[in-house]
């Protein structure tokens, strides 16, 4: 069970995808809620996010060099 930032941050520190390791570290910044992308912005964000054809909208590959 993930119940604390220890085993959050831990569990993250193991993975891995294709050979790449991810750099790891706590952000304890507060967003701002209601904030909105205009069209142009979000199209810079939607070219890098890949849906699975049959699994649906929440089934995605995000690739950050695509931007």
């Amino acid at each position: 069970m993930l119940d604390s930032e220890d085993k959050v941050l831990g569990l993250a520190s193991t993975m891995s995808w294709k050979g790449n390791i991810p750099d790891i570290e706590m952000v304890e910044k507060k967003y701002d809620s209601g904030l909105k992308l205009t069209k142009q912005e979000m199209q810079n964000y939607e070219q890098r996010i890949l849906q699975h054809p049959k699994l649906g909208k929440y089934f995605v590959d995000i690739n950050p060099a695509r931007a």
